[in-house]
């Protein structure tokens, strides 16, 4: 169990880590503009293979946002057309992706604790 648990933690920050690398938001001359997108997207679907249901809604709530929302640093004319349209769509489809993992995780543990 402790094992998983650390490797979900290990999982967290590499995933973060070559996220963010990619990113547009936070690198503007990142030569991969398109991995940011792909990775946000293939590392909670990964994550769902590899570790319970809640955690891979978990990261999708937290990579989604940061890669598809709205960075509230950038001035308005840097952002890109998609972000100016959909920006605070995908900031709340993180937080629905956040209270289904804290649900999903709930769930999880009344199973765990034969509640029902």
């Amino acid at each position: 169990m402790s094992f998983k648990i650390m490797g979900m933690v290990i999982y967290f920050f590499v995933s973060g880590i070559l996220v963010h690398q990619f990113d547009l938001n936070r690198h503007p001359t990142s030569g991969r503009p398109f991995l940011a997108p792909i990775l946000a997207i293939l590392f909670p679907i990964v994550a769902g293979i590899l570790f319970p249901l809640w955690y891979a809604f978990f990261l999708a709530g937290t990579f989604i946002p940061s890669v598809f929302g709205v960075d509230p640093r950038l001035p308005y004319y840097f952002k890109s057309p998609f972000q100016k349209k959909f920006g605070i769509l995908c900031d709340y489809l993180g937080i629905a992706f956040y209270v289904a993992a804290v649900g999903l995780f709930l769930y999880d543990a009344a199973k765990f604790f034969h509640l029902f």
